[in-house]
């Protein structure tokens, strides 16, 4: 699969060559689940408080024994802060990026800096020693910190600019492909998303959408470009599932890797600290 050499996308050097993509798309399988780290601070309680008891469900492990707890469905606000406080008493968990995002890193690290402690990201379910979270804080540090000195760039999406990142990507070779149904593709770049659909024989470069009434509007070169609910609308809305409305923008690589460079640096620093296991979780159920 490649982009045509005729598509006018706004790349330099388009009309010469033809951008090879790779035969997977990166956000198919497993890449875009979530990654959870934790850090136990109290054995998991065997039982509920009783303001709890009908909003709770157990998550047991193979001899039966409770785990870790979540909340049963769609909780009221109270609820649902009432088993935040009770959750956090006993267990310190957060989401620190999803797979596509990890892969990311350890693919840009390769040759420039020591992330070796960071292959526990490919694994399901894994705990390491407080000795290993030490070191996987440590190298994150660094990471961080020759990020921000090669001031290197990756493709965000946001809701708009003034916000965090819903996903972000790491491109520096020419386009990534993200999806791929029959013959429509989405691919990151430097210069935004380019959507390809071979019904409507286009090829553009992507810088944000908006969805109303089942219409999906893509911000184009050209101004705005009506998808209506064809099957590259859906493509391009399901790379950042839940914006209705959504920015595409460069942003400095320190950003697409935040939540590794910060919230998972600081929750295994929280366990070498407290000389407890640092445990990663790819379903949120990490409180054994």
């Amino acid at each position: 699969m490649h982009i045509p050499a005729s598509a006018s996308i706004g790349m330099a050097g388009a009309n010469e060559s033809s951008y090879s993509l790779p035969r997977l798309p990166i956000l198919a399988g497993d890449g875009p689940t979530l990654i959870h780290a934790a850090v136990a601070h109290h054995p998991t309680p065997q039982e509920p408080p009783s303001n709890l008891q009908d909003v709770v469900v157990a998550i047991r492990d193979r001899q039966g024994n409770v785990r870790d707890w979540k909340l049963a469905g769609e909780i009221e606000p109270n609820a649902r802060a009432d088993f935040a406080r009770w959750h956090d008493g006993f267990v310190t968990e957060a989401v620190v990026g999803d797979v596509v995002t990890a892969r990311g890193l350890m693919s840009w690290a390769r040759g420039r800096i020591d992330l070796s402690e960071l292959g526990i990201l490919q694994l399901p379910h894994a705990r390491i020693s407080s000795r290993h979270a030490r070191r996987l804080a440590w190298q994150l540090q660094c990471a961080a910190e020759a990020c921000a000195k090669m001031h290197d760039f990756g493709l965000g999406i946001s809701a708009s600019r003034n916000v965090g990142l819903a996903r972000g990507f790491v491109c520096p070779d020419g386009p990534l492909l993200l999806l791929a149904e029959g013959g429509t593709w989405v691919a990151a770049s430097q210069e935004g998303l380019v959507l390809h659909a071979d019904e409507q024989d286009m090829t553009v470069v992507v810088h944000g959408w908006k969805t109303a009434d089942g219409n999906v509007t893509a911000y184009t070169d050209d101004g705005e470009l009506d998808l209506w609910g064809s099957r590259a609308g859906k493509l391009l809305t399901q790379v950042a599932p839940g914006l209705d409305e959504a920015v595409v923008r460069e942003v400095p690589l320190t950003k697409v890797f935040a939540g590794l460079f910060v919230t998972l640096a600081d929750v295994a620093l929280l366990a070498a600290l407290g000389n407890r296991q640092l445990l990663i979780d790819r379903a949120g159920h990490l409180a054994a």
